[in-house]
Formats: structure tokens, C-alpha cells, sequence
């Protein structure tokens, strides 16, 4: 399948999860932190990214039948939120490692569902 993931006005389309992180790494490059967003060309569901701090990021996945925040249990919040290009996120949506964000985008465009890697909240 084909996903598009699309990040400050800029989009690649990507068909495995080696594409996606050669995408993910070209926005890690850049200083700033993106919203970056994956979306299948079926368009039945979705998941979007807090994409380029060097240590911790924001999981997000929705579908027809399920949505909520990825976290991980033993992971502590931050201390202060997350600045990105269109805004901050609060200490507790970026309860997430930039390598577990990673994972969590390489299951979901090998899968095409939510990632396994992750716990979830706010379904």
C-alpha cells in the first residue's frame, strides 16, 4: 500500500517502512520539530506525528474504529511541552521515544494498523 506523509508542506509517498524512515530521517535533519502526518491511500485511517526532536515525540493513531495517544508505561513526561511548527503539545502526549515513534510509524506502514509497540490512551 501506498502512504503519504506530509510535514510543513512537504509530502513524500512511501510504500515500506524503508522509505519511511529515509523520510522520517530528511525531517530529523532539519532543527525544527514538525507535526508530520501518515496517511494511507485508502484513507481509512491515520496516524500523526510531533516529528524531529532528537529524543522524544508524539504518537497519534485514529481509524473507524479506534484512536487515541501512543505512550509508553515506563517512560516519564516531560518537564515542559513540546514546541513544533504549529504549536506545543503537553508533557504527557510525548510520553514517546523518537526510536519508539519510529517503530510505531514502521509497524503501521508494513501493517496498516495500529502499532503494537505502544500503549494506548484516550480511545
Amino acid at each position: 500500500m501506498t502512504y503519504t506523509i506530509e510535514w510543513s508542506g512537504s509530502a513524500a509517498e512511501v510504500t515500506t517502512a524503508e522509505e519511511a524512515d529515509a523520510i522520517l530521517d530528511r525531517i530529523a535533519a532539519d532543527p525544527r520539530t514538525y507535526l508530520t502526518h501518515v496517511v494511507p491511500a485508502n484513507d481509512d485511517s491515520m496516524m500523526e506525528l510531533v516529528w524531529g526532536h532528537p529524543e522524544r515525540a508524539m504518537v497519534m493513531y485514529a481509524d473507524e474504529n479506534q484512536g487515541g495517544w501512543g505512550f509508553e508505561p515506563s517512560l516519564p513526561s516531560l518537564t515542559e511541552d513540546l514546541n513544533y511548527d504549529h504549536g506545543s503539545i503537553e508533557p504527557e502526549r510525548t510520553r514517546v521515544t523518537a526510536t519508539a515513534a519510529r517503530q510505531a510509524v514502521r509497524e503501521y506502514v508494513t501493517t496498516g494498523k495500529r502499532p503494537t509497540n505502544l500503549s494506548w490512551f484516550g480511545e
